[in-house]
C-alpha cells in the first residue's frame, strides 16, 4: 500500500517544502512543523497518525541556519523511516 506524508506549517515558506522533499512516499502520517500549525490547523481525521516535529523557521535567515534546519529535518525523516521499517 502506498503511504503518504503530509507536512503542515502555516509559514509555508521553508520547513514544509524541505520536509516534503525528504519525506515523500514514506508513511501515512500528518506532521506539523511549527507551533502555529499545531495549534491552528484543522482537525486531523480519525485514523490518521499525527506527530509534531518542531523546527526553527529558516526563512529569511542566514545560509547557516537554513542548512542546519534542512539537515535536522532530513535526519528526523531518516530516523522516522528506520523506526517505521522495524
Amino acid at each position: 500500500m502506498k503511504k503518504t506524508l503530509v507536512f503542515l506549517c502555516t509559514g509555508n515558506s521553508c520547513r514544509s517544502q524541505i520536509a516534503e522533499g525528504f519525506g515523500k512516499n514514506k508513511a501515512d502520517l500528518v506532521v506539523t512543523l511549527c507551533g502555529n500549525a499545531l495549534d491552528s490547523c484543522p482537525t486531523i481525521p480519525k485514523g490518521v497518525k499525527h506527530e509534531h516535529w518542531g523546527f526553527d523557521d529558516p526563512a529569511k535567515q542566514s545560509d547557516e541556519v537554513f542548512k542546519r534546519v534542512r539537515d535536522e529535518i532530513e535526519a528526523k525523516i531518516i530516523s522516522f523511516s528506520k523506526e517505521e521499517a522495524e
